[in-house]
């Protein structure tokens, strides 16, 4: 699959259903092109190109940011944007290998700390 010359790393986006963002990497896994992409309303999250190219167009000027939202903050730091959800457990990228942890050993909020 060719993608569009605009879908760059840095380039800001919108997407139908999660708003603006800017896409912070693209990689390939497994033959299927992914697009990662920070929105503004404080979610990352990684997109299969296959797909979501539909809904994805470059942002232009007259392009409002999508409005944060403020429950998507980490529940360890109150960080964004939010890389992994699990439950209603929410994580910046510095406490995901945390949360991870947290919910394989216990299957919930860890209390044992």
């Amino acid at each position: 699959m060719e993608l569009p010359a605009w879908l760059q790393v840095d380039a800001r986006v919108v997407h139908r259903a999660f708003g603006t963002g800017t896409v912070i990497r693209l990689w390939d896994d497994e033959g299927t092109p992914v697009a990662s992409v920070d929105f503004d309303a404080g979610d990352r999250k990684a997109l299969m190109l296959e797909y979501a190219l539909p809904a994805l167009r470059p942002a232009t000027r007259v392009d409002q940011m999508t409005t944060p939202d403020p429950a998507q903050r980490c529940d360890v730091c109150g960080g964004r944007p939010v890389s992994l959800v699990i439950g209603d457990l929410r994580a910046c990228e510095s406490h995901a290998a945390g949360l991870v942890t947290q919910v394989s050993c216990c299957a919930g909020p860890c209390t044992t700390q």
